[in-house]
């Protein structure tokens, strides 16, 4: 639900992040995106005086699933752990740093899933178990081809270094994927939809969902292709001949409608006027009708909406936010 009260944009839903009326305050969050950073310290000892109210920057983050209250969007951080095989990382002493978001990225040739919570992840996406779209058939004759099979084995060691596995493997998961599994043997691309595939490709939009600029995410890309890679041409080379095997023209995947669902219906949505009683009170208190919140801006009236973290979540024109 998206509301607007004077320069406000209200988004409301199931947990919080909210905010005030000083423009262009900085985000109290802790936030180091740089996944070959050291860890940033989990408090800031700090507090923002604003027109006689204290908000307090020393809360502790929380990067466990078990910390949180069920239903609470755990906001994306870096965890930098010792690496698994012994090899150095790229972090400082060695470590592995990763972003820990379903569009973040460990070191190329490293697991996501070894590095980072997917328990985490999941709080920042709704998920179920859907099956495959297809199967592939044992007499399939890209079996025999071995230099497909190599490309696809590297699509697959491109994913499992990404927060795609959290949703998208059956091995992490413990249970059926949703639709396309990298575990569904050599050939489990067949277990993509076509329009996933042209999201795969990039030319389906999903830019909705949010992704790391490349340098912060260990040059994996998701504004070229809708699959993270840091190789985004190799990755669409090998996407849009799947396309084409499959008899799909690149305009009938650009006619895929946007992805996002109810989370890309709310950044194009036009906010409303208030309902009775709802506003910016003469004393600056925002009122508005709900029993809870999940996204709590003000902004200026002509700002684009809100949208998912990392990129989206903090547009040009937000006057004040809180976490």
């Amino acid at each position: 639900m998206q509301r607007r009260l004077g320069a406000c944009l209200v988004l409301l839903g199931a947990c919080s992040e909210s905010g005030g009326s000083e423009p262009e305050i900085e985000d109290a969050r802790v936030r180091d995106a740089a996944p070959d950073a050291t860890r940033a310290d989990a408090s800031v000892d700090a507090a923002i005086a604003i027109d006689g109210l204290t908000l307090r920057t020393d809360v502790e983050a929380i990067e466990r699933a078990d910390q949180a209250l069920p239903g609470v969007f755990i906001p994306p951080y870096v965890s930098c752990e010792a690496p698994k095989d012994g090899k150095p990382g790229l972090g400082a002493n060695g470590e592995v740093c990763t972003n820990v978001a379903i569009s973040g990225s460990t070191e190329p040739g490293r697991k996501f899933a070894d590095y980072a919570s997917c328990d985490v992840v999941m709080t920042q996406r709704p998920f179920w178990s859907v099956p495959p779209w297809a199967e592939s058939k044992p007499d399939d004759p890209r079996l025999s081809d071995q230099p497909y099979l190599d490309e696809l084995a590297w699509v697959t060691s491109q994913i499992e270094a990404t927060g795609c596995v959290c949703c998208h493997d059956s091995k992490v998961l413990g249970k059926q994927a949703g639709e396309w599994d990298i575990r569904l043997g050599p050939l489990w691309l067949d277990s993509l939809s076509d329009t996933g595939l042209a999201l795969f490709a990039g030319l389906a939009d999903s830019s909705v969902l949010g992704a790391y600029p490349p340098a912060e995410n260990y040059g994996f890309n998701r504004e070229i292709t809708g699959i993270p890679s840091d190789d985004s041409a190799r990755m669409q080379k090998f996407m849009l001949a799947e396309l084409t095997r499959r008899g799909i023209s690149e305009d009938e995947a650009r006619a895929v409608p946007p992805f996002g669902g109810p989370i890309y219906a709310n950044r194009v949505a036009v906010p409303t006027e208030c309902g009775p009683g709802e506003g910016v009170a003469p004393d600056g208190r925002i009122v508005w009708n709900a029993a809870a919140a999940r996204y709590v801006y003000v902004m200026r009236a002509d700002s684009e909406n809100p949208g998912v973290p990392p990129n989206l979540d903090l547009p040009e024109g937000t006057l004040f936010r809180l976490d």
